[in-house]
């Protein structure tokens, strides 16, 4: 399977419906399907200056409309985008941000649905991660009767010092997609990779899957015993894909 992504203030990967069609016929014809198309993108700012809101939503049910075309069962967007943590400009009132990101949400929920799609959310940004946050916002958004789930990622939660493997544990019901990926959490920053900071200070760095601090064999665990068949979407930080990317499906065969 492959997944698409789109990233909001770029033109669309795919950009009208008869290329979604000619892209799906292709892809069916060597027997590979659309596993979730993604949307990177800001829903409102977080610092609440002026944004066109409705522009980056338009974006996001362009993507809706391309993803029902190409067959995908999943659309997957970010809230606010941004991984690093800076304490200037970061948003201590979740409430208020929440109540203020919702209605936008709400709306690429409904537009998903229309779509026949399952909108989906990952611990991504500094902003709807954490694990009270992003469980809230999720719980929020499931209040509404809203049709959505979890993106399993395997490394975005460390970003706000949330271990993958607990954040497997408390949404495991809810994962309908999985994103792998494997950090190191080096107590010295290495030179020559680049290097993410989480909300604690800890220093972050992509790194093959299996070589990290992440359990992979636990979320692997977790995933099987709900009896996972879907796809696992490969996030590496690859210089060589081609090389690279072979290594981390031996290590995934290998390990489930």
């Amino acid at each position: 399977a492959v997944e698409f992504i789109d990233i909001f203030g770029r033109p669309s990967f795919v950009p009208d419906i008869e290329t979604a069609k000619r892209y799906r016929k292709v892809l069916s014809s060597r027997g590979i399907s659309v596993a979730c198309y993604s949307v990177a993108v800001d829903l409102i700012k977080p610092d609440y200056t002026e944004y066109d809101s409705e522009a980056a939503l338009e974006y996001v049910f362009h993507a809706a409309r391309m993803a029902e075309a190409l067959g995908s069962p999943f659309l997957h967007h970010t809230v606010i985008r941004g991984l690093g943590y800076d304490e200037r400009t970061y948003q201590k009132d979740f409430g208020a941000l929440l109540d203020r990101v919702l209605p936008y949400a709400l709306r690429i929920a409904d537009e998903c649905e229309r779509c026949g799609l399952t909108t989906l959310y990952e611990p991504q940004g500094m902003y709807f991660n954490g694990k009270e946050r992003f469980v809230e916002f999720y719980k929020r958004m499931k209040a509404h009767g809203k049709r959505v789930g979890v993106c399993g990622d395997m490394g975005n939660s460390l970003f706000c010092d949330w271990r993958p493997e607990n954040f497997y544990a408390t949404m495991i019901d809810e994962i309908k997609h999985v994103h792998v990926k494997d950090y190191q959490l080096p107590a010295v920053a290495p030179e020559g990779r680049r290097v993410y900071r989480s909300m604690g200070g800890q220093s972050i760095t992509a790194c093959p899957f299996g070589e990290g601090d992440v359990d992979l064999g636990l979320c692997f665990d977790l995933l099987r015993e709900i009896g996972y068949d879907g796809a696992l979407s490969l996030e590496g930080e690859y210089n060589d894909p081609i090389e690279q990317m072979k290594k981390d499906i031996e290590f995934i065969k290998s390990n489930i």
